[in-house]
């Protein structure tokens, strides 16, 4: 649990670096809190996948969070969060519609930052 939390916590951290508006950034980070509760409810059983999906969605929340995000690359960590979500099952049924919220608010973030205008 602390490994989920400490991924969380992190992620958290990260969205002060996001673009656009506070209010948007306040939203992710209450998500994450949501989220964090939401994994430690899982069983034991369950703790390896809760620690991918956290793991996950802090790298997500890092690379939204750079200068120039990849969007291939946060297409690819949101699929793999939702993906780790999908191994639950019926486990977590909290977790992945808090997972789903978080991935779908990253992407419209890192949506509303502007194109590197191309070098010629």
């Amino acid at each position: 649990m602390v490994n989920i939390q400490s991924h969380l916590d992190q992620a958290s951290q990260c969205t002060a670096a996001l673009p656009g508006d506070a209010g948007d950034r306040d939203q992710l980070t209450a998500l994450l809190s949501v989220l964090g509760r939401e994994l430690a409810k899982l069983p034991e059983r369950e703790q390896a996948v809760a620690a991918q999906i956290a793991s996950r969605t802090e790298e997500l929340v890092a690379t939204a969070a750079a200068p120039e995000p990849d969007r291939s690359r946060l297409r690819q960590l949101g699929d793999a969060v939702i993906g780790g979500v999908k191994l639950l099952g019926s486990a977590g049924p909290g977790v992945a519609e808090t997972a789903e919220k978080v991935v779908a608010l990253v992407s419209r973030i890192a949506g509303s930052r502007a194109p590197a205008p191309n070098a010629t």
